[in-house]
């Protein structure tokens, strides 16, 4: 979480911070959790996005996609819109 608006923190450089290489961290954890490693991080993001609009933490998606790590629009809103079903802007909307 202390890089999560860190586009460029990669799977790689988690792993080896935890001590692992990406496919023992990615093995353990998918065994843990049924998630890869990646799906892992994209769920962590994507929940504080989640957060950070409907607590009107930051005036606009934009920001809200930057701060947890999301350097491309179009991916986030899809990512976003597949995890919760609904557009962030349509949600930030029912929260303000």
């Amino acid at each position: 979480r202390e890089n999560l608006n860190n586009s460029d923190y990669d799977v790689k450089t988690l792993a080896s911070a935890c001590g692992y290489t990406q496919r023992n961290l990615n093995r353990i954890l998918q065994k843990a959790t049924g998630l890869t490693l990646v799906k892992i991080v994209l769920e962590i993001r994507l929940q504080k996005a989640y957060e950070y609009i409907v607590n009107n933490s930051y005036s606009s998606i934009n920001e809200i996609m930057f701060e947890t790590g999301f350097n491309s629009r179009p991916y986030f809103y899809k990512k976003f819109k597949e995890r919760f079903g609904i557009k962030p802007g349509i949600l930030k909307k029912k929260y303000a």
